[in-house]
């Protein structure tokens, strides 16, 4: 046999990369009371948010310990992470392949599973009222705790991250 014949098929691997173990990155967060800043979200808000999305943030268990591989799983968990972190940064590919530990391609794939999840959520998807008065119910209640002492009187909602130039609503339809 030549030495081609046998390289042929075997995949070269450029790096060895040891992609992140979850539970520890948890524990060294904690420790550092950093969950917040590195997940954008307190860490229960985070876990709700993964346990909404879980069916579709989470990578096939067989995928990443195949032999070639021996790789740690890509938890649902980095996912999540990596996806928010993405959003809310705007870091580059290249800077969560370095963060979370992953190839070019995981880290693409990740972000856009992540993505994909959370557009097809039901669960977060906005829903409107149906009813004036379910719709007056939501204006009161975020007019409670909203720190604009009703300026707005008669908004239902926010979407946070974003502001539109609105115009006030008025009792007097124009």
């Amino acid at each position: 046999l030549t030495l081609f014949q046998l390289r042929k098929g075997q995949r070269t691997i450029k790096y060895n990369r040891r992609r992140m173990n979850w539970e520890q990155h948890l524990e060294e967060l904690r420790a550092a009371s950093d969950f917040q800043g590195a997940c954008r979200a307190s860490e229960q808000s985070f876990y709700k948010l993964a346990g909404l999305l879980r069916e579709g943030i989470t990578v096939g268990y067989m995928q990443p310990v195949r032999p070639a591989s021996g790789s740690e799983p890509t938890y649902p968990e980095i996912v999540a992470a990596a996806g928010l972190h993405w959003l809310a940064s705007g870091d580059s590919i290249r800077s969560m392949e370095r963060i979370y530990r992953l190839s070019k391609g995981s880290a693409r794939r990740v972000i856009k599973m992540f993505l994909d999840a959370a557009i097809n959520s039901e669960e977060l998807a906005i829903s409107l009222p149906e009813a004036a008065q379910e719709l007056r119910g939501l204006a009161d209640g975020l007019g409670s705790i909203s720190a604009a002492q009703r300026i707005f009187y008669g908004v239902a909602g926010a979407i946070g991250g974003w502001l539109r130039a609105t115009q006030k609503p008025s009792k007097i339809p124009s």
